[in-house]
């Protein structure tokens, strides 16, 4: 086994914690409808954050040829992931109560899982800097002003501004990456 199949392997598995824990939330809130109520955008964080881990795990290809031959290496592999799957914890409520507003627990928990959002973006970056990688090229200003721009939600309750920032997320980020070639 190589070093990369290794770490494809353990990036799968953080990847599908992250993932199973909105499916086993979502599967919950369909089994009982009528116990939560206003669930629209944590439902578009949701999904846009299980599209990204999804990207991301499947974006490791593209790392196939980095030698890994130094911890720093790795670290930077699997923080993306790692982070998404902060992100996706603190977005996702505890399903044991009887009735839930869950547009209420996403506001209260936007803070944090948008600053975690924020910092997949930077280290993001930072994995296309590793040597033998297809880098994209992108500016550091363009990374800051992209994490400021998905952090800022978690600091101002306005519906719309969450709602334009949960548009700019799948506009300008998630769909132009699906729609791109795997590398």
């Amino acid at each position: 086994m190589t070093h990369f199949e290794f770490l494809m392997g353990l990036v799968g598995f953080v990847g599908a914690i992250a993932i199973s824990s909105v499916l086993v939330f979502w599967g919950s809130v369909a089994q009982r409808p009528n116990d939560f109520e206003r669930p629209w955008f944590l439902l578009a964080i949701t999904i846009g954050l299980v599209l990204n881990l999804i990207i991301h795990i499947g974006g490791i290809w593209g790392y196939r040829d980095v030698a890994f031959d130094m911890y720093y290496k790795v670290v930077i592999l699997l923080l993306p992931v790692v982070f998404l799957t902060l992100s996706v914890t603190t977005f996702i409520p505890s399903t044991k109560t009887t009735s839930q507003n869950l547009e209420a627990h996403y506001f209260t928990s936007a803070r944090y899982g948008y600053s975690f959002l924020a910092i997949t973006f930077v280290v993001s970056v930072l994995i296309d800097e590793l040597p033998g990688v297809v880098s994209l090229d992108m500016s550091w200003w363009l990374v800051g002003v992209s994490a400021f721009v998905v952090a800022l939600p978690g600091y101002f309750s306005s519906r719309i501004l969450h709602a334009t920032v949960l548009l700019l997320y799948y506009v300008v980020t998630l769909i132009p990456l699906l729609l791109a070639p795997i590398l």
